[in-house]
């Protein structure tokens, strides 16, 4: 019998490597997945998903989240920071946020004033 030694060749081994969990990944440790005991992790370059064993989810997104359906349903308290726009009328069971507008502008109180008098 023969034996012969010889060292395996290492020249592109991946640094800055997983040690708490599993990771799928190119190179340059932008674009990967990973899975550790309390969550799942999924990026591509700066937007990035997590998904915690607890039942949240975060998302991060440098741009724009593009959600396309025809209907989306939430339950639950919604929360924005920031402002909502809309290319639609709004509206709710009383009517749309224009015809409650026109009620309101329109609408006097004892003295005969209406909202836009009693504003100036």
């Amino acid at each position: 019998a023969f034996v012969t030694f010889a060292p395996l060749p290492t020249p592109e081994v991946l640094e800055d490597w997983e040690e708490e969990g599993i990771e799928l990944r190119n190179r340059a440790k932008d674009s990967r997945i990973t899975l550790r005991d309390e969550e799942v992790e999924i990026q591509v370059n700066n937007t990035i998903v997590i998904i915690n064993s607890d039942g949240t989810i975060e998302i991060t997104a440098p741009d724009n989240i593009a959600i396309t359906s025809p209907a989306v349903t939430m339950t639950g308290t919604l929360t924005v920071t920031g402002k909502i726009e809309s290319e639609t009328a709004i509206e709710d069971p009383k009517g749309t946020m224009e015809e409650m507008r026109t009620v309101y502008n329109t609408h006097t109180h004892d003295g005969g004033d209406t909202p836009d008098q009693l504003m100036s």
